[in-house]
């Protein structure tokens, strides 16, 4: 999974294990070694949800996805989902969560 952050915007890259995985356990994760910290970030089904979410706590960046966004990106042809996560700031956090499948898994 690839992370990508521009301004206000986050995007996540799945490889084909990567959704097998996140189909299969709910979740896919990845972590950054600084030496001094860790910065991790995962991509998880959260039930009862209808939107894309995102939360960072502790050096630790979670993307909430819902079960039928999930199940949109595993049973279908639909390359990505997204949506713009509410906040104080003008425009919110925009969220999108894409297959990479030309990238090398």
């Amino acid at each position: 999974m690839k992370l990508r952050i521009k301004g206000n915007a986050i995007r996540l890259r799945l490889t084909k294990t990567d959704v097998k995985h996140l189909e299969a356990y709910g979740m896919v994760a990845e972590h950054t070694d600084f030496g001094n910290a860790v910065f991790n970030y995962s991509l998880q089904k959260k039930i009862m949800q209808e939107n894309l979410t995102a939360s960072l706590k502790e050096n630790h960046l979670t993307v909430f996805i819902s079960e039928k966004s999930l199940e949109e990106l595993v049973l279908t042809d639909k390359v990505g989902v997204n949506d713009t996560q509410q906040s104080e700031n003008a425009g919110g956090l925009f969220l999108l969560v894409e297959k990479d499948f030309k990238c090398l898994d």
